[in-house]
């Protein structure tokens, strides 16, 4: 079922922006970006489908190095493991700004799109820190923890789909609960990140799988 506040904010919408009563892409692309700044759907970029049920993920290698404290002083290497850090976005801003030469209704753009942590066996807060940290387990061990790859340069800044290229799958989580919310993972060819958007109940699904269709179809060069 669609909660009262969507149902409301469908109904406080032009028919013709409704979804299933979309016909042209820019009623679709009205809907999309009315749920999307309402935050009755959920938007995302990732680079890895994960299996703790929440789809599309952004995630960066990472690396621990241990060391251990020499008697005469120093530090001697004592082993190396590669890790994953799950970066949290902040995602904002959703518009048809499709570039430099204005509106395009065959683009929709999240344009705020700011890596602000990174989870992992120790956690990562941007802008404060940088790729490295380390830490002290009594005064003999030490491990120092590096980001592989910089979040902020991976995730942050304005991020586009074009529908004129893009492509979409429907999905529910990897258990497959009827209950749980569906996805919409969105790919552009071999470009990462890819998109996610996350829709809560069955019906609204529908209004959001309708939207993307017209938008696909009627933005095909």
């Amino acid at each position: 079922m669609i909660s009262t506040a969507v149902l409301a904010l469908l109904c406080s919408m032009p028919l013709g922006a409704q979804a299933k009563a979309a016909e042209t892409r820019e009623q679709a692309q009205q809907f999309l970006l009315a749920m999307l700044e309402s935050g009755a759907i959920h938007f995302t970029i990732g680079n890895t489908i994960n299996d703790r049920q929440v789809g599309l993920v952004a995630e960066v290698d990472s690396t621990i190095n241990r060391y251990r404290k020499k008697v005469r002083g120093g530090w001697e290497f004592q082993s190396s493991t590669a890790q994953r850090h799950w970066v949290e976005l902040e995602v904002s801003k959703f518009s048809n700004q499709g570039g430099p030469d204005g509106i395009d209704q065959c683009a929709t753009t999240a344009g705020h799109v700011v890596a602000k942590n990174a989870f992992g066996p120790i956690d990562f807060s941007f802008p404060a820190d940088g790729l490295v940290k380390e830490r002290m387990y009594g005064d003999k061990d030490r491990s120092v923890f590096i980001l592989d790859q910089d979040p902020r340069q991976l995730f942050s800044g304005p991020y586009v789909i074009d529908w004129r290229r893009a492509t979409f799958s429907r999905f529910r989580d990897a258990k497959g609960d009827p209950r749980g919310p569906t996805r919409f993972l969105i790919k552009t060819g071999s470009r990462t990140p890819d998109a996610q958007i996350t829709v809560h109940g069955d019906a609204l699904a529908d209004y959001v799988e309708n939207a993307i269709r017209v938008l696909r179809l009627s933005c095909q060069p």
